[in-house]
């Protein structure tokens, strides 16, 4: 069943209309190794976000052995925005990520909406103390 607070953009904007800058909304720290959901952003009371992408950037990654499984949504265990995705290749600190909305080109949340990435999959490592940490960074706009 469709998440009720988030939907495909679509519309027709008149010849002088601008569409707003993209800023970032919101920013948590994840622990890839933990199969858990982190709030990136609330939506104010009022507002609309529209979000634009998921920017990832690896801060800590030692001795990986699996890369973790992550998704996007506002419901919970939800990949209402951006669809799980197995992270390939994101394992040395210093990377970055971008991760795309599902639908064309962005998709809102509606107000008071919780936006969350979830570790749906945890990474593994070779041995406990080794690390898999990156922070997720939500950009988008209000309306």
């Amino acid at each position: 069943m469709a998440n009720q607070n988030v939907l495909p953009i679509k519309c027709t904007l008149a010849a002088d209309s601008t569409i707003p800058a993209a800023v970032m909304l919101g920013s948590a720290s994840i622990d890839g190794k933990s199969a858990a959901a982190t709030t990136l952003y609330t939506v104010p009371t009022g507002k609309t976000a529209i979000v634009q992408r998921v920017a990832l950037l690896m801060t800590s990654a030692s001795n990986v052995t699996e890369v973790a499984h992550v998704s996007v949504g506002v419901a919970a265990e939800s990949a209402d925005i951006v669809a799980e995705i197995t992270l390939t290749g994101f394992e040395t600190t210093g990377m970055v990520a971008t991760l795309s909305p599902i639908a064309l080109t962005a998709v809102s949340a509606a107000a008071a909406a919780v936006i969350k990435l979830d570790v749906d999959n945890a990474a593994t490592t070779t041995a406990a103390e080794d690390t898999y940490t990156f922070t997720a960074q939500l950009f988008g706009y209000l309306i």
